[in-house]
């Protein structure tokens, strides 16, 4: 046997059209090799990526954009998440982790929660399920520029239960939460169109190759 550490990293696509630019898994065994890519997501979430739910708060006044009437707007997604070919091809995964870096732009606080589910919809991990990855609000200038987005990372690894788990896998739901609930500074929504809150997910696989016959 032979083994193999792969580490993955970010490969560009849009949240909005996630499957865009990410190559299935190899097919053939000759072709696990240290550039192994498993497909992640470089996403960027704007306010018209986004939606709403339930009635506006009707004392912001009107002069305002119809989502920011609402006090929390939401971002959904499915991402492409196949596991298969490390699973068939490998005789066991020693470690298992998924590394998440969000950066907002916005000057209101957001919440990103995720979870993995099977080929049916079955929720296989729920990411952040006792405590939610808050993500505080962004820097910006008087005249509404940008000064610093904030920065908030997580790293999730996995049981050996849990890995076994994830042979299954078939997809990452993400959802973003952008609260606006007691954001007073009404004047910077004509700002908030040029401001994004970007999640990349990344994994890291480490396993033993099948002998080679």
């Amino acid at each position: 046997m032979r083994r193999v550490r792969i580490l993955i990293f970010i490969i560009t696509a849009t949240v909005v059209s996630c499957t865009n630019g990410l190559d299935p898994l190899p097919s053939d065994i000759e072709d696990l090799s240290m550039s192994l890519s498993i497909p992640v997501v470089n996403g960027r979430v704007g306010i018209y990526d986004t939606y709403y739910l339930g009635a506006p708060n009707i004392n912001i006044g009107e002069d305002v954009p119809d989502w920011a009437k609402h006090d929390t707007i939401f971002y959904t997604d499915t991402l492409p998440l196949d596991l298969y070919q490390v699973y068939e091809k490998s005789s066991s995964i020693s470690y298992l982790a998924f590394k998440v870096n969000v950066w907002n732009e916005f000057p209101v606080s957001g919440i990103v929660s995720m979870k993995i589910i099977d080929s049916s919809g079955n929720s296989i991990y729920t990411f952040w399920e006792n405590s939610p990855f808050l993500i505080p609000k962004g820097a910006i200038f008087a005249n509404g520029e940008i000064f610093k987005p904030s920065y908030e990372g997580s790293i999730i690894s996995f049981n050996a239960a849990q890995i076994e788990s994830l042979r299954d896998a078939q997809n990452i739901i993400i959802h973003v939460k952008i609260g606006l609930s007691g954001y007073k500074t009404i004047d910077f929504f004509q700002y908030f169109n040029n401001y994004h809150l970007t999640c990349e997910v990344g994994a890291r696989v480490d396993f033993i190759l099948n002998e080679i016959q």
